[in-house]
């Protein structure tokens, strides 16, 4: 079992198979842009398909900051937009950079996985005002180092990614 697995994960991820009109999901399903589902290992394609979405511009900026309101159980991020728009989510995840599991069970029993990049917590709302706030539960994270905050706007129904923000914590 995927230790960081979580039901809104699994159900994002079919979003973006019904987005792609594609009839498998399976992991590692790496999407870049929302679109081209892509094995989530074949790092040359993956690269090459990152390269071609940097090089592009955006209508839009974003812009997060944490507020001094977060607490040990509550990030709280500020964030400013550009412009809003009814097609727009705001999609705010908590990344752990890095973590390794020890198996127990099953065939891989005694072996040490080791993982990058995790997606630990999701939020996802309108991209409606263009200054909000956001607060998302992390009480069973410690946030003090190795986590950052990856925000972005997304067009709803291609799944096109329209700003990104970064925010180390």
């Amino acid at each position: 079992m995927d230790p960081f697995s979580k039901f809104a994960f699994t159900k994002r991820q079919s979003n973006y198979v019904g987005a792609n009109k594609v009839e498998e999901v399976y992991t590692p399903q790496a999407y870049i842009n929302g679109q081209n589902p892509t094995l989530g290992s074949d790092k040359v394609k993956i690269n090459a398909a990152i390269e071609k979405v940097t090089s592009e511009s955006s209508a839009l900026n974003l812009t997060t900051a944490k507020s001094p309101l977060s607490t040990s159980d509550t990030l709280v991020i500020d964030y400013t937009a550009t412009k809003t728009n009814p097609n727009y989510s705001l999609v705010i995840t908590i990344v752990q950079e890095e973590a390794t599991t020890k198996i127990t069970k099953g065939e891989n029993a005694g072996k040490t996985l080791s993982y990058t990049n995790i997606v630990r917590e999701l939020s996802i709302s309108p991209l409606s005002v263009l200054k909000g706030t956001v607060k998302i539960a992390v009480k069973n994270l410690s946030l003090k180092n190795g986590f950052k905050v990856l925000a972005f706007a997304q067009q709803k129904q291609t799944k096109k990614i329209i700003a990104v923000s970064q925010l180390l914590l």
